[in-house]
């Protein structure tokens, strides 16, 4: 291995530890704030997977498995498993269904184990997406789907710009690049591209819409509670945690409703092993 590939491998393994451990962390904010958000938006790729006629379903990235009851619903006569990188998200899940610690990635399933997989808001966190589809599509058997989705273009509120001004005027590290690489896959047209170099048939694809709103004492629990916003915070001495926490509710609480009105795109491509 070239010195360049082992430096590539090194901080891929390095990125792999920093997202389970970021996740664990904040499982169970990432339960009782974020997954509830997810779920709707995850749902929607699963009418387009055949999962009546699956006999073994995998989700990718399952995070606390709030989606896998539904793959069971959908899919009665399958298997439904669920890998996660991060343990304290998986143990979460259900012990109903089998679990497995791994990336999606690295997945350590055989060969055509499943007649469908679903990876869900997940492939902007891998640090090879790439690698990621060609692992969804090795562990597919022939004529099995595969769902993704992702962020598309998103549009932030005031708020965020408050938040982040305040986290840097407060001395918070930057933002750790390997945490996500939206850019890469923010597009039908991208995803696409990475399931075509795998050779998957393209099945559908299209653009959905997240909405949300909340207030003040809403937007700083997700701040500082999960995602890679409360690493920053995290990462302040207490004190100035505290002088960042009340300069920016006190900023917030002047916004308007509107101010905290957030909408982004959610792409989903759906794809066929041949």
């Amino acid at each position: 291995m070239s010195s360049s590939s082992a430096e590539m491998a090194d901080r891929a393994r390095q990125s792999r530890g920093k997202l389970s451990k970021l996740y664990s962390d904040a499982a169970d904010a990432y339960e009782d704030l974020w997954a509830p958000e997810l779920l709707p938006l995850s749902r929607a790729v699963l009418s387009h997977l055949a999962l009546e006629k699956a006999h073994a379903v995998l989700e990718a990235g399952a995070g606390i498995g709030s989606l896998l009851p539904e793959l069971r619903e959908r899919a009665p006569n399958a298997v439904v498993v669920a890998a996660d990188l991060s343990f304290g998200m998986l143990k979460r899940a259900s012990g109903e269904f089998p679990r497995a610690v791994m990336d999606a990635s690295l997945l350590s399933f055989k060969d055509e184990s499943f007649d469908a997989a679903v990876l869900a808001f997940v492939l902007f966190h891998l640090f090879d997406p790439a690698q990621g589809i060609a692992e969804m599509a090795r562990v597919t058997r022939p004529n099995g789907l595969i769902g993704t989705a992702t962020w598309g273009a998103e549009h932030d509120p005031p708020a965020y710009e408050i938040w982040f001004e305040e986290l840097t005027d407060h001395g918070a590290p930057p933002p750790d690049p390997d945490f996500a690489k939206f850019e890469l896959v923010d597009t039908p047209e991208k995803v696409e591209a990475l399931m075509t170099e795998e050779r998957l048939h393209l099945v559908r694809s299209w653009v959905g819409e997240y909405r949300s709103t909340c207030t003040p004492d809403e937007f700083l629990a997700h701040r500082t509670r999960h995602g890679q916003s409360r690493l920053r915070y995290e990462a302040m001495p207490t004190e100035v945690k505290s002088r960042c926490f009340e300069r920016a509710r006190c900023r917030l609480q002047r916004l308007e409703p509107k101010g905290f009105e957030e909408r982004a795109e959610v792409v989903y491509v759906v794809g066929q092993k041949l």
